[in-house]
């Protein structure tokens, strides 16, 4: 539910409350009060400050982006010598004038294209590769596993541990270790040196094995979070983002 409502306000900005029950299946009156909390209502519409601050860091870099291109590819203005050359040029080799116009209108197209491409990626608010959300999987990492590091720079690196992880043991596997990673104490602290796992240990290949495989899960129901109702709120966030079956 949690993340239903995060992608539903990073699409549309604001979540309207009168539309909560056909999103989430719930009314805003029904939900855990850890769950509210996580939202500001001013009585029509909800918004999680974080999330917007994140959504505007995104909008601000494709329109810099934007920038970017249009400085790139706008054609300086047209001078009289400038002019009188091209129609010189037209005059005596329409072979030459032909192939001119052909290149002006690839730079065009090409120009064309990349403005369309920016304007989609601001549109559902995304920056990298459509094959794999990087971002949607960071935010459900900062949220559901909100006792560790947060990450704040989604790098090459970190791309490609993701992908490396999709792709050996797939997404669904992904979202379950996420789950026990937020539901292990040890990894959140609870050890002799207070360590507790970074984003970077998770996704190498050796220790994201070892918690799949339940290494770190608590041995005992005495060592069981008291925030357990919180924690199940984030289990199920991760289910619904990742589509995993119970």
């Amino acid at each position: 539910m949690y993340i239903k409502m995060l992608c539903k306000q990073w699409t549309d900005d604001k979540i309207p409350v009168k539309r909560l029950e056909f999103l989430i299946g719930k009314s805003w009156e029904s939900l855990s009060e850890d769950l509210k909390d996580k939202f500001d209502f001013d009585g029509e519409f909800l918004t999680n400050k974080r999330l917007e601050i994140e959504r505007q860091k995104q909008l601000e870099k494709s329109e810099k982006a934007k920038q970017s291109a249009d400085r790139r590819w706008k054609k300086p203005p047209e001078t009289p010598k400038n002019k009188r050359k091209k129609e010189s040029m037209r005059t005596h080799d329409k072979r030459t004038s032909e192939s001119d116009a052909f290149l002006e209108d690839r730079s065009m197209k090409y120009e064309d294209e990349v403005e369309e491409e920016i304007v989609v990626e601001t549109a559902v608010g995304k920056i990298e590769s459509a094959k794999t959300n990087f971002e949607e999987i960071i935010t459900v990492f900062n949220q559901v596993c909100n006792q560790l590091p947060q990450v704040l720079k989604l790098n090459d690196q970190r791309k490609a541990a993701i992908n490396s992880r999709i792709k050996e043991h797939g997404l669904e596997t992904v979202g379950k270790a996420l789950q026990m990673v937020a539901d292990s104490d040890f990894l959140n602290g609870a050890n002799q040196s207070g360590w507790k796992a970074s984003f970077d240990w998770i996704f190498k290949p050796t220790n994201f094995n070892k918690i799949i495989e339940g290494n770190y899960g608590n041995r005992t129901s005495s060592n069981a979070k008291s925030d357990s109702n919180l924690k199940q709120s984030a289990n199920d966030a991760v289910d619904a983002m990742f589509g995993v079956s119970k």
